[in-house]
């Protein structure tokens, strides 16, 4: 007769950093603890114990009147390390309703001579299934000429697995990510020269959409940087008390626009160019240089197809998800400037599930990375409801000139334009 038992889940975890601080670790081992418990799915034949490292699962065939001589022996107190190893297995989890490469387990089956009702002994196969180590890979880095300033990036190659983007257990995630407005007083090195952004495209949008008539909106920022530095959502916080979401991927930069106490949420990601979660290689220099003197920078940071010297993993979330974890507000206008990836991330979103009013999107690095180019973007927000309003934005400056720099804004269909507002005899809600 064969009892088969399955000892209880114990979590162990891999961090691949040695600059990891004894705090943050605890902290990063508890939220993957919690978050695999969350997602295990219950089985009335299973029995979790808090104090075991394996798990026990009753045997299936119960015992007959035929069993004459039925095991008496308590198999759940025996030191299975002492015991002969039959086979090893690794394989991906089972207990989790989805397949996942980056969760895997072992499966350990012992040999035993359990004690009988008779006083005899009868061999049995003992299984003891082991979840082995979770990868988080966390690394930190100071700023140089101010070792206060630390910046933290972590990947967690799992989160790949979610292939829903309203996923719960990913929303959950992402709502750890996100950093809630801050209460402190403001902290700027110079507001004045940075309140209307680069080239003043708030106020553009201010004027063309809003015609300063929109109090306690939402913005989002994609590719906000330290949250002052040419922000281009600094103008509605400031004068019309708008709130939003501020999302930049870089450590340093994050940790910096942390210190401004922006009155909106924070969340240091990149945008996914996929419907889940995605490692890519990204690179904080720039994106595009020059053919024949590589050392000449034509953009910002951002994601690229293939590996580079100056590259290294970031792991990026879906639009729609993050959108999700702060509620999926109505988003009166956004901000996308993340240097040739706004195509490929705007053709995730499920346009019929959000409340996206108007965006500016920088579109002249479209078709240099990801596939489609400036035209094709126009037509395609066009196919989504959103009309091109052209020659919005003419602010310009030297770097721009020379980098050919192009923003369009895009405004949907059914929001009227402050001009048409104006000319209706009845006021428009926004």
């Amino acid at each position: 007769m064969n009892l088969q038992f399955f000892l209880v889940l114990c979590f162990s975890f891999k961090v691949l950093s040695e600059q990891i601080e004894n705090n943050i670790e605890e902290d990063l081992k508890h939220i993957i603890e919690e978050d695999l418990k969350s997602i295990i799915e219950e089985d009335s034949n299973t029995i979790i114990e808090e104090d075991s490292n394996s798990i026990i699962e009753e045997d299936s065939n119960p015992i007959t009147e035929e069993d004459s001589n039925p095991i008496i022996e308590d198999t759940s107190k025996i030191d299975l390390s002492k015991l002969e190893v039959i086979s090893r297995t690794i394989r991906l989890r089972q207990d989790l309703g989805f397949e996942c490469e980056h969760l895997k387990e072992e499966e350990i089956i012992y040999r035993y001579d359990a004690l009988t009702a008779s006083g005899e002994r009868e061999e049995v196969k003992l299984v003891e299934v082991k979840q082995l180590p979770v990868e988080v890979i966390f690394s930190s880095l100071s700023n140089v000429d101010d070792l206060t300033l630390v910046g933290n990036k972590t990947v967690v190659p799992y989160y790949n697995c979610f292939t829903e983007m309203d996923d719960p257990y990913l929303l959950n995630e992402i709502e750890k990510m996100i950093y809630p407005p801050s209460t402190e007083e403001y902290n700027f090195k110079d507001l004045d020269y940075n309140m209307h952004g680069e080239t003043d495209h708030p106020g553009d949008v201010d004027r063309i959409v809003f015609g300063g008539q929109l109090r306690n909106g939402f913005f989002i920022e994609a590719g906000s940087v330290d949250s002052e530095t040419y922000s281009d959502t600094l103008y509605f916080e400031i004068k019309y008390n708008w709130t939003g979401l501020l999302v930049e991927p870089m450590p340093l930069e994050f940790a910096e626009g942390l210190r401004k106490h922006r009155k909106a949420y924070s969340i240091q990601t990149c945008f996914s160019t996929e419907t889940k979660p995605q490692i890519v290689e990204f690179d904080p220099e720039a994106v595009l240089r020059d053919a024949s003197h590589s050392e000449i920078r034509l953009s910002m940071g951002g994601i690229v197809l293939e590996p580079r010297n100056t590259s290294e993993q970031f792991q990026c979330m879906p639009f729609y998800s993050v959108l999700l974890a702060i509620g999926n507000p109505t988003v009166h206008w956004i901000s996308l400037d993340i240097e040739g990836a706004e195509f490929a991330v705007l053709k995730t979103v499920p346009w019929d599930k959000v409340d996206i009013q108007s965006m500016t999107v920088e579109t002249h690095m479209l078709g240099s990375v990801f596939p489609g180019d400036r035209k094709e973007f126009i037509a395609y927000m066009d196919s989504v409801g959103y009309r091109h309003i052209q020659n919005a934005h003419q602010g310009t400056n030297e770097l721009r000139e020379k980098l050919g720099t192009i923003d369009d804004l895009f405004v949907r269909k059914d929001i009227p334009l402050a001009e048409e507002r104006l000319s209706t005899p009845e006021k428009t809600e926004l």
